[in-house]
């Protein structure tokens, strides 16, 4: 777990990372309880899927999947406080093309 914090470091590709610090990411991180700090970190900078976590941290797939997305709207949440950036979806955006 400590060489994946200290190794976390979102990728630029990131949308809306740009404007974000190690140092305000790191903090944010910090913040979240262990396992969903870890649940996010096997996920974003491991790769692995909810099945695999499941089985790494020995939880259900359902749990990891309920705990990442909890993780996943408070992290954001901590980062839009700093930054001012709201940290959501494009209005309509995932709702499938409009001009159907």
């Amino acid at each position: 777990m400590e060489r994946l914090t200290r190794a976390a470091r979102a990728p630029a590709s990131w949308p809306g990372t740009q404007d974000i610090g190690d140092g305000e990411l790191d903090s944010a991180l910090a913040r979240l309880s262990p396992v969903d700090r870890e649940v996010l970190l096997l996920w974003a900078w491991e790769g692995l899927a909810p099945r695999e976590i499941a089985e790494a941290i020995g939880m259900t797939p359902n749990a990891v999947s309920i705990r990442m997305h909890r993780a996943k709207k408070r992290l954001a949440a901590m980062l839009e406080r700093k930054n001012g950036v709201l940290a959501a979806h494009k209005s309509g955006e995932g709702q499938g093309r409009s001009d159907r």
